[in-house]
Formats: structure tokens, C-alpha cells, sequence
């Protein structure tokens, strides 16, 4: 981590690998007279600039007192560093670890993305603040699509009824782009996010950061809390924990309900895009788990979390005088 030492101005003492792949990597760096650094580097066909939105708008989040990564900057003030053509993003590590899933850490996560999606819009022109979003449910689906079709000629004839199942899934679930945008995570679930001591919960991972529609994050939020997270021990579905969310999101922002009509769409999307590419990973063999192990498996389950939801935000708004 030479780079590191030397635009950053650290004597690093240890180099601990959160994740080594040869396209992408993080580390954590234990610095002498300091805290622990977290190094992330970018696969070479993701440009520079990119990653400088993703440094401005964290900066931005941080100044509205949202819960988020402290990004580092270098000795000449540059919040990104380029390695061989790679691009190089440093904050300081949250101390914590997983979120334990209470009513309060529900509500904070809730809140969290609540004022996020409260933000004012920027205008067209305003650079990285109004730039699109990675991972949203129009480029998302085409590609559970795409992934759909490639998979179709290996299956077996018993696994069809699983390719039919999602691509008539996928041809219903309308993918938020008619609906209010905000400002918002691309992978909202609690595996990004870490419980410090003190009990605040600080969301991490945000490559990618920007502008799409605001259901998308919240859908994403809402599965993986209250039926199945992506990461982590299983735990068991509990629809409850849909209340804390949107206690906490309510405090400060509103659905409209054009968002409540498609808010099932926003909760499926993500674990049906994975199922799909699952179904491509796996076409030429038998299912590769039983569906009710499948983090993803649950997408049909999204009516029932809107319904759960949408009553919850009704629950939650100010109540008429008398």
C-alpha cells in the first residue's frame, strides 16, 4: 500500500483483505498514531469519475448529518487516487460490526433512508448530485431479462416451470421510473450497513450513489429486513419489522400513491433479478438449494410486505383534528 502511504501521508502497519478479487478489492489499514483505513479498489472499466461522485456525494450526506462513511482525503486535498488506471477510494473504518436486528436499529435504518429521500432534487446540470444511480430496477431487470433468455436453451425440462415463473415475474414488475426520485443507496440491506458501540447504525458501501426512484432503496430495505437479508445468519421472516422501518422513515418523508400502487414492484425486484441470474448459473443442473433456503426465492412475498407497508405509512401519518 505504498500509494496509500504516500499520497495519504500514513505509515501503514497492517493490511487486513475484506474482499480480493482480481477485478475489485477493499482492505482495512492499520495506520501508526491512528484509526483503521478502509481502501477500496475499482475494477479498470470503472472511470474515475464515477468514483469522484461517489466521494462528492458522500461528502454532501456527511454535511447533512446522514450516517455515512467519512471519505479521506489526500495530502493534496483529491478525495480519489488512481493506482495503475484504477481508481482509489479511502474512509475511515466504522467501528461496530452487524446491525442486530431491533426495533430501534430497524427505525434508525428507516430514518436514515427517510431523509435521504427528503433531499431536494438538484436541477438537471448540478454534476454528481443529479447523476443516475447504479443498480436500479430498469437496468437491473433488463438484465435479470437477458439472463433469462441465455439461460432458457440449457434448462432441463424439469426446471422450466422455474424460467416461466420469473419471466412472467420479471414482465410485471414495472420498474419506477415514472415515480419521484431521490437521492439514495444502490444496496440498501443491513449488510452494508454497521451497529457502532454506542448503538448508531452507519451505512456503508456506496458505490454508486445517486439519483433514482426512491421505492427502489426502500423496496430493497424492506425485504431483506423483514423476509430474508442477502448476507448474514438466516433469520427467520418476521413481516413485524416492517413497522420500525417505516416509523423511522416516516418521521421524514412521504410516499405518494403512485409509489404505494408500485411499492410490491420495488420489493421484488432485486431478489427476482437474482433468482434470474441464478437460474443461468446453475441452468445445466438441478435447482441448486430448495426454494425456501434461497435468500431470493421469497420475491413473491412482496404484496404482502407493500400491504403490511402502505398500512404502517397510514398508521404513521398526522391524524386529521376533530
Amino acid at each position: 500500500m505504498a500509494l496509500v502511504e504516500k499520497h495519504f501521508g500514513v505509515d501503514v502497519t497492517r493490511i487486513f483483505p475484506f474482499y480480493d478479487e482480481p477485478r475489485k478489492a477493499v482492505y482495512r489499514l492499520d495506520v501508526a498514531g491512528g484509526g483503521p483505513l478502509v481502501v477500496r479498489l475499482f475494477p479498470p472499466d470503472r472511470p474515475i469519475e464515477r468514483v469522484e461522485g461517489d466521494a462528492e456525494i458522500l461528502g454532501f450526506l456527511a454535511e447533512k448529518g446522514l450516517p455515512v462513511e467519512e471519505v479521506v482525503a489526500d495530502l493534496g486535498g483529491a478525495t480519489t487516487a488512481s493506482l495503475d488506471g484504477r481508481a482509489v477510494l479511502v474512509t475511515r473504518l466504522i467501528p461496530g460490526g452487524p446491525p442486530a436486528i431491533t426495533a430501534d436499529t430497524l427505525e434508525q435504518m428507516g430514518a436514515a433512508l427517510g431523509r435521504m429521500h427528503a433531499l431536494p432534487v438538484p436541477a438537471p446540470g448540478s454534476g454528481h448530485l443529479a447523476r443516475r444511480a447504479g443498480s436500479l430496477p430498469r437496468e437491473d431487470l433488463a438484465l435479470g431479462r437477458e439472463w433469462l433468455a441465455a439461460a432458457e436453451a440449457a434448462l432441463p425440462p424439469g426446471r422450466r416451470a422455474e424460467h416461466d415463473a420469473l419471466r412472467l415475474a420479471l414482465e410485471a414488475t414495472h420498474d419506477g421510473e415514472d415515480l419521484p426520485f431521490g437521492l439514495t443507496h444502490p444496496d440498501c440491506h443491513p449488510g452494508n450497513m454497521v451497529q457502532t458501540p454506542e448503538g448508531r447504525v452507519v451505512f456503508f458501501d456506496w458505490d454508486g450513489v445517486g439519483q433514482g426512484p426512491r421505492i427502489a432503496a426502500l423496496g430493497v430495505l424492506l425485504y431483506s429486513c423483514a423476509i430474508r437479508a442477502p448476507f448474514g445468519a438466516p433469520t427467520t421472516p418476521d413481516i413485524g419489522r416492517v413497522d420500525h422501518i417505516v416509523a423511522g422513515y416516516a418521521h421524514h418523508a412521504s410516499l405518494s400513491a403512485a409509489e404505494q400502487a408500485h411499492l410490491a414492484d420495488a420489493i421484488r425486484f432485486r431478489p427476482l433479478v437474482v433468482a434470474a441470474r441464478t437460474l443461468l448459473e446453475t441452468a445445466e443442473g438441478p435447482s441448486p438449494r430448495p426454494d425456501d433456503e434461497a435468500w431470493f426465492s421469497a420475491y413473491d412475498r412482496a404484496e404482502e410486505v407493500a400491504e403490511r407497508t402502505v398500512a404502517a405509512l397510514a398508521a404513521a401519518a398526522p391524524q386529521p383534528l376533530r
